[in-house]
């Protein structure tokens, strides 16, 4: 398969865009299956018992463990691989002079508006990934009982090794 060459800007939109529609559909999900408005508040001030409270919550949300399953689905597989992400660098860069050519011609005030928008995303966001990883704890504590029980039962042990090591491995074969 021939894959076509792009520029920066585009590669890197291309690999952004499974963590942008993830995050998009985590936030649709705690938003209208689990009206997480009060976890996110409590993230906000900090306020821990709130937090846990509102948590233990989301249990009783209707078909609760669909979306939470969606959730870890979706969370787990939304993350760009490294190559995704080799052409960042010089795009943030760029964004980065924009933004202070932006404040030096004393376009501030627009900043400082969009800056509002910006901070309420990331507190729905922080919201979003504190529920998925609150998420991913149980999940992950099944996984771990049901390869234990698997590899005593088939006298099997499961290896895990990340793609680097994969791949230098390959390498001196």
């Amino acid at each position: 398969m021939q894959v076509e060459r792009v520029d920066a800007v585009r590669a890197s939109l291309i690999g952004l865009a499974p963590l942008l529609s993830g995050s998009v559909v985590i936030l649709l999900i705690i938003r209208f299956a689990f009206d997480v408005t009060t976890i996110g508040d409590a993230v906000q001030r900090g306020d821990v018992a709130v937090l846990l409270t509102s948590t233990a919550g989301l249990l009783r949300a209707p078909d609760a463990w669909l979306w939470l399953y969606l959730l870890f689905s979706i969370a787990n597989a939304m993350m760009p691989s490294p190559s995704d992400r080799e052409t960042w660098p010089p795009v943030i860069l760029f964004g980065l002079l924009l933004l202070s050519l932006a404040v030096a011609f004393g376009l501030s005030s627009a900043i400082e508006g969009a800056g509002v928008v910006v901070e309420q995303i990331m507190r729905w966001l922080a919201a979003a990934f504190l529920i998925t990883l609150t998420v991913d704890v149980p999940f992950v504590a099944i996984i771990f009982l049901i390869e234990v029980t698997s590899s005593r039962a088939l006298g099997r042990r499961v290896e895990y090794t990340s793609s680097v090591d994969h791949s230098s491995k390959n390498k001196k074969r």
